[in-house]
């Protein structure tokens, strides 16, 4: 527990985190999915699962959306993760839960958050060369959770018509459309991700519903990067988000 850390301004500084001076370190997608979330989230609860340092539950509370919940297995970004809620004077609104998301029953209720959102590994175990940092390797590898248990978390955490928001690489598309039945999870919106003009999908965004079988809304693809190198419209949005929310009193850095 004695890695470094730093801490690192975000949105043009309206958001900070807390993540390891070396090793894991959150990227884009992380925004990405706090940004389609909010898209058409409430004011309800939300529980994080795989949070990692905190970025997203930090952006949906401070968006405004209600009290949430962030589990973290790796003790090294579960500090990350609750230094990342004090930076931004989230402590009250967000608790930070050393937890593993394939056994939940003893920590919180099941039907207890109106919205899941979760950022999970990419790599099914033995696809992919396994970074040697841990932190990296459990967050872009499934060595402590597959697909499934996040699928099967987020039937056990949300209520019927509840809604699970996720973010995957795009070749995982197909698997993720043919397993969400068995969880009792129906694909309500769909927005695919490029890097830039021209170049094809990197990221998928899905929101499903639970146990409902709505209509498919494939949304129109963000771009990531303008022609500019810079970031696109989802970005000043989710930035217009945050000077839009109530303002915290961000805690000591």
């Amino acid at each position: 527990m004695n890695e470094a850390l730093e801490l690192t301004p975000i949105l043009d500084g309206r958001v900070r985190c807390v993540q390891p001076a070396e090793g894991f370190r959150f990227s884009v997608d992380a925004l990405l999915l706090a940004r389609f979330a909010l898209e058409t989230a409430d004011r309800g609860s939300f529980v994080e699962l795989a949070a990692g340092c905190g970025v997203v539950s930090a952006l949906l509370a401070r968006a405004g959306m209600g009290e949430g919940v962030a589990l973290e297995l790796n003790p090294v970004l579960l500090r990350c993760a609750r230094e990342t809620m004090a930076a931004n004077g989230l402590e009250s609104r967000v608790r930070v839960e050393l937890a593993d998301l394939r056994t939940l029953k003893p920590l919180l209720a099941a039907g207890c958050a109106s919205t899941v959102v979760a950022n999970p590994p990419y790599f099914p175990a033995g696809t992919a060369r396994v970074s040697e940092d841990a932190g990296n390797a459990g967050a872009r590898h499934e060595l402590t959770c597959t697909m499934e248990d996040v699928l099967s978390a987020g039937r056990y955490l949300l209520p019927e018509g509840g809604r699970l928001v996720l973010v995957y690489p795009a070749w995982r598309l197909d698997e993720l459309m043919q397993r969400l039945p068995a969880f009792k999870l129906g694909a309500a919106r769909l927005r695919l991700v490029h890097p830039r003009e021209g170049k094809p999908a990197s990221h998928l965004l899905l929101q499903a519903v639970k146990a409902r079988v709505p209509r498919l809304v494939v949304e129109a693809p963000w771009l990531i990067h303008g022609v500019d190198g810079r970031y696109t419209g989802w970005y000043s949005e989710l930035v217009t988000r945050m000077d839009e929310a109530p303002s915290q009193s961000p805690g000591p850095a």
